[in-house]
């Protein structure tokens, strides 16, 4: 229903891949950490050190793909 109202005002929808581990991604290195249990709220990356709320990690992944940006 979303994408058929988009498309009807001409808004552009981009959908990433439903298995995109965006939870499991650094948003900001792009390290995907294998173990991350939904009792785990908080991400943080052995690689960088970044850490930030899981669902909040979740969404700069998303935003990055939605303004263009690939899913690794």
């Amino acid at each position: 229903m979303l994408k058929s109202k988009a498309d009807a005002i001409g808004i552009e929808i981009v959908e990433a891949s439903q298995f995109f581990a965006s939870s499991k991604t650094c948003s900001n290195c792009r390290h995907k950490k294998e173990e991350l249990t939904l009792a785990d709220r908080t991400y943080c990356c052995e690689e960088c050190g970044y850490s930030e709320d899981r669902d909040v990690n979740a969404a700069i992944n998303l935003r990055t793909i939605a303004v263009g940006g690939t899913e690794m």
